[in-house]
């Protein structure tokens, strides 16, 4: 199967074969990512008493384009004193999400996008079989860095990641979270040694 995306045709067989290679080069540091982040959120469900599955759903919802670490930061402060340090576009999401019903459909429709909504659930469900398709997930599967403004993704785009995250999970017998998640810890590794 073949994409087109910013001027190249990617290949499903090359693509896959460039994961692969990241992953099978790690020390399978990132294995356990879900598993950890899941327990940070119920940290902070206990500290602040909001159910579970809403702090997964602020988590995600103030991801984008924020270091792990930032996330972390700002989804605590967001819960202890309402302020998320984001868009007002993500703030209101977070806002939607803590006065929501708490239902994963809900939930979803309130953070809509592909990539928040898979990060939302690889976080909330350890047997849910999304892959997160951030921007290190595409600049790895495309082998170079790329500019954040450059890693808008149409839906076929985005499904073209997902499948290649899918099939290289099947050929290394892992789930395709933690193929994503290993491959993104070695992905940011490599990029510091770039620059």
């Amino acid at each position: 199967m073949k994409q087109k995306f910013k001027g190249r045709t990617l290949t499903t067989i090359k693509t896959v074969n460039k994961i692969i290679k990241i992953f099978k080069q790690s020390n399978l540091e990132g294995l356990n990512w879900y598993p950890e982040a899941n327990e940070f959120a119920q940290i902070l469900s206990n500290k602040f008493n909001v159910e579970l599955i809403k702090v997964c759903g602020i988590i995600a919802g103030l991801s984008p384009l924020k270091s792990w670490d930032e996330n972390k930061r700002i989804a605590e402060s967001f819960l202890s004193t309402g302020k998320s340090y984001h868009t007002k576009v993500m703030t209101k999401k977070c806002n939607d999400i803590l006065n929501s019903n708490g239902t994963i459909e809900e939930i979803t429709e309130i953070l809509k996008g592909n990539k928040i909504t898979s990060f939302f659930l690889n976080i909330y469900d350890q047997n849910y079989n999304g892959v997160t398709i951030d921007r290190h997930a595409i600049c790895l599967a495309v082998g170079e860095v790329l500019n954040d403004d450059s890693l808008q993704l149409s839906l076929n785009q985005y499904n073209f990641f997902v499948n290649c995250y899918r099939i290289s999970a099947q050929k290394l017998g892992v789930q395709p979270h933690q193929v994503q998640a290993v491959t993104w810890v070695e992905w940011r590794k490599f990029k510091k040694e770039l620059k």
